[in-house]
């Protein structure tokens, strides 16, 4: 499965895009539950095979998106196949732990999502400068992992300080 995503230039597109619509979504929720208006919230499920399905394709495609997202980090199969396996057994090891951590900060589960987004905008960028530009764009390793402690660091910053909240409240209104 892994191989068919690196082989075929379109499920990158698809992964990438699906990476951002993810964060998108995420937000948007986030933004719908906290406006006050009982039209925009979400929908919840309550009966219990729709639950089921829904867990299920959730599992599905969080395991899509971690394949996705491993390429986009490298173009090596080896490497992706690692970082899958390696992140799923950090997943199940971890999960309890993990929990407790957004439990303690809640802007964990945000920072996830915008970490999601930040690799599905490189595997854009990445994809889009060698398929229309014909002008192979890689961005290093080093400058992925800045990008993620700049994100990191934001939102921590964020959480804490109410000045850059209030700094940083008009832009993500009009994200």
């Amino acid at each position: 499965f892994v191989g068919f995503i690196m082989d075929n230039e379109w499920v990158k597109f698809i992964g990438a895009f699906y990476l951002i619509h993810l964060m998108a979504e995420h937000f948007r929720d986030h933004a719908n539950e906290h406006d006050g208006n009982p039209e925009t919230k979400a929908l919840r499920i309550f009966t219990f095979w729709p639950t089921v399905i829904s867990i299920q394709l959730m599992d599905l495609s969080l395991s899509v998106d971690n394949v996705v997202a491993a390429v986009a980090m490298s173009p090596d199969i080896r490497v992706v196949c690692l970082g899958v396996l390696l992140g799923l057994m950090t997943l199940w090891m971890f999960a309890t732990i993990s929990l407790k951590l957004v439990e303690k900060f809640p802007i964990l589960e945000h920072t996830a999502f915008l970490l999601i987004g930040y690799v599905g905008v490189i595997l854009l960028v990445e994809m889009t400068t060698a398929y229309f530009f014909h002008a192979p764009l890689h961005i290093s390793a080093a400058r992925k992992f800045v990008g993620i402690v700049v994100i990191m660091v934001f939102s921590f910053v964020y959480d804490r300080n109410s000045m850059a909240r209030k700094a940083g409240d008009p832009l993500f209104k009009i994200a």
